[in-house]
């Protein structure tokens, strides 16, 4: 059973190339020639919910026309079977991916082809342009959620009400709410400059001083908002999105203030106004007591030199990686937010040519009050995009798509923000650090979807955790019987040989010499300052340092070998191990050990308890030199890395490892995964010991089947910011 595809006729016409082409996959799914405007293509299975597109080229005469551009297939195609309503999620569900579908629901006379604000929440929101045409605002993005059995959440800008009046606010939310969707806080605080209320007007004169980061003026505005939400809606809001993105760090603690548990606004490289340690999350995280569900964003890897960023948004062509993010084990579900608007499944128009802007200033101008259009161009248009009364039919290929996709994956569901709340304490109970956070990454050209991870431990989570640490720490540290012990605290490999020899030829003959030596590379106490514990395994040393040098500490460069790497090196500078001891982790580390648990899974757990290790020793035979470093090796650690695979070289002394590490990570690309091989008796040094010098290289360690290591390299902010073309 085939499709039945249907096209515009062309005069003359006696007959038509067809072709259909699968985006998913980049291929083509049919192509020949046919006599008429209409032909049945039999679309195979597996494809069903692939993006697929469709061109055709009429012969006239002799001659073939040219093409005309890909359009999506009929609606009705793209939509497939209507679905049931799906069941609520409940605490018994093991799902993978959530999909967080949102609608900011909001108008401007600047988006509207034709300015005219009587007509603007009718041809914004409601898609109705007074034609009899099809809708193609909220009513539209309800019946594709509907097709598929899912609810929406849609954000809506109340304040409009002061700019626009209560029956549009009120006409609005009760079309949402009828169909049974649901409605959260969205604000764009413009429309209070419209108000004659004094309320109103008060906190318009407090924004027109300094905008809406100040905590105090973010905390009048969300008075009005929810005074206003409540009245409308009938209960306190869940969640939030601030409009334009425009959220600050002081603005959390009054959202919780506000009972507002759930917040969707924090996004790398666009007005949020936010710690850097936030940037390059993509989950779900907490910031007090408010749940952080950021906005999603794509990585384009159409060019392997020139990466993008893009929005999870309708985007005809855009693609669909985010539906085969493979989902994590013994891990909380994968959150995907995508962002539309009640009027992005129109038609957009956009323009940056000067003429363009000078016709709709023109427009603007002639039907509006003159008062009016000047508040309106107090700051100059450098581009008008518009929305009119066709609906785009590509967007509206892609949320179907999306949304079906979706729709038949097993452990994969459209849910609500309410949904969300009641499991945030079994999913999200306290703050959660997993090595890396998933990005969705597409290859169009290839239609190959994939996924990678952004970096979690970076400098701003450390500076937080100093600020906190610093916060909290007591001055005392507990008494260790260091003045029984040598204690050794290491700034490399030379220093340590040089302080063994050193105590040793202060002995007597024969004396045995004891020695306590930290493992890992883990500082004192004393020596890290405002440091938070274990923050030397925890970040990438370049990292530690920067933050160190902040806090006014010395980094130092600490080996981080364990207990075993230790024992070995010792016995190679020639000495016998009488009697060894380990010193267990006091119970602050311990605790940090817990708490991020995830990010160290792949290390031994009986090193990670070990602060350090008591020998007793004496002089046995001559030291061995440590093995040089073979630049051949290098290149065949160099050369695995292009092809995923990577041997790691067998015998390198423990003091090398750093170097090799670095080299792998400057080998890698952002966001590429390695796997990594290591020698089943990888001595000198211990596996825990190489995976610490790769982690402090700057690579993750995501997990580990026997002797192999799925690594990556995690994208970085500064990478995603290049991405995004923001300086």
């Amino acid at each position: 059973m085939g499709s039945l595809l249907t096209w515009n006729p062309v005069e003359g016409a006696s007959a038509y190339q067809l072709m259909v082409y699968d985006r998913t996959d980049a291929q083509t799914v049919f192509d020949g020639i046919v006599t008429g405007p209409a032909h049945e293509v039999p679309i195979p299975d597996g494809r069903s919910n692939h993006e697929l597109v469709m061109r055709t080229r009429p012969l006239l005469g002799e001659d073939w026309s040219n093409w005309t551009a890909f359009q999506p297939l009929p609606r009705e195609i793209v939509l497939g079977e209507r679905r049931d309503p799906v069941s609520p999620v409940s605490t018994d569900n093991e799902m993978g991916l959530f999909l967080m579908f949102t609608i900011d629901t909001e108008c401007s006379v600047l988006r509207q082809p034709n300015p005219d604000p009587d007509r603007v929440v009718d041809e914004l929101i409601f898609g109705d342009f007074g034609n009899g045409g099809p809708p193609g605002g909220i009513a539209l993005q309800m019946d594709l959620l509907e097709h598929f059995g899912f609810r929406g959440c849609f954000f809506v800008d109340v304040l409009m009400e002061y700019e626009h009046g209560q029956h549009a606010l009120e006409r609005t939310i009760e079309a949402i709410v009828e169909r049974g969707h649901e409605v959260e806080l969205h604000i764009h605080p413009e429309h209070l400059e419209w108000s004659a209320d004094p309320d109103a007007t008060r906190v318009a004169a407090e924004l027109r001083g300094g905008g809406m980061q100040p905590q105090n003026v973010f905390r009048h505005v969300l008075e009005l908002s929810v005074d206003l939400f409540e009245r409308r809606v009938g209960r306190p809001p869940l969640a939030y999105r601030a409009g334009a993105y425009r959220i600050s760090d002081a603005h959390f603690p009054v959202l919780e203030d506000f009972g507002i548990r759930i917040d969707s606004s924090v996004q790398p490289y666009f007005n949020s106004r936010v710690a850097d340690w936030m940037r390059t999350r993509t989950q779900p995280f907490r910031v007090g007591g408010v749940l952080e569900i950021p906005p999603t964003f794509v990585l384009l890897n159409d060019r392997p030199d020139a990466w993008e960023t893009r929005a999870l948004a309708p985007s005809f062509g855009l693609g669909d990686p985010v539906s085969t993010l493979p989902a994590s084990p013994n891990a909380p579900p994968l959150v995907a937010t995508l962002v539309s608007h009640s009027f992005q499944l129109l038609r957009c128009r956009e323009s940056r040519e000067r003429d363009a802007i000078a016709a709709f200033e023109a427009r603007l101008r002639s039907g509006l009050p003159a008062d009016t259009a000047d508040r309106m161009l107090r700051r100059p248009l450098n581009v008008t995009r518009t929305f009119g009364e066709e609906v785009d039919e590509g967007f509206v290929a892609h949320v179907a798509t999306i949304l079906r996709r979706i729709a038949d994956r097993p452990d994969a569901r459209c849910v609500t923000y309410g949904e969300v709340a009641g499991m945030i304490d079994r999913h999200w109970p306290t703050e959660r650090f997993p090595p890396v956070d998933s990005i969705a990454l597409l290859n169009r050209p290839q239609g190959i979807a994939s996924a990678t991870g952004t970096r979690v431990f970076n400098h701003g989570l450390l500076s937080r955790l100093a600020a906190q640490h610093a916060a909290s720490s007591s001055p005392t540290e507990r008494d260790d019987d260091s003045d029984q012990v040598c204690e050794l605290e290491c700034d490399g490999v030379a220093e340590l040989r040089d302080r063994l020899d050193s105590a040793v030829a202060e002995l007597e003959p024969g004396q045995p010499l004891r020695l306590r030596i930290r493992t890992l590379g883990i500082a004192s106490l004393g020596r890290r300052g405002a440091l938070p514990p274990l923050a030397e395994v925890l970040f990438p040393t370049a990292v530690l340092r920067a933050v160190a040098e902040e806090v006014g500490v010395e980094a130092g460069r600490g080996v981080p070998w364990d207990a075993p790497t230790f024992s070995a090196w010792i016995e190679r500078c020639g000495f016998e191990i009488l009697s060894e001891r380990r010193v267990p982790r006091g119970p602050e580390e311990m605790e940090t050990l817990a708490r991020f648990a995830e990010k160290l899974s792949c290390l031994d757990p009986l090193e990670l308890r070990t602060e350090a290790l008591e020998v007793e020793l004496r002089r046995a035979r001559p030291a061995q030199p440590d093995p040089p470093l073979d630049g051949r090796q290098l290149i065949a650690l160099r050369n695995g890395v292009s092809a995923a695979m990577a041997e790691m070289p067998a015998g390198v002394a423990p003091g090398s490892l750093p170097v090799v590490a670095v080299e792998l990570h400057e080998s890698m690309h952002p966001g590429q995964e390695l796997r990594l091989r290591v020698p089943d008796d990888p001595q000198p040094a211990s596996r825990t010991t190489l995976l610490l010098a790769l982690m402090r290289a700057g690579l993750e360690v995501l997990d580990c089947n026997g002797s192999t290591y799925r690594l990556m390299r995690p994208v970085d902010l500064p990478d995603i910011r290049r991405f995004a073309g923001v300086d």
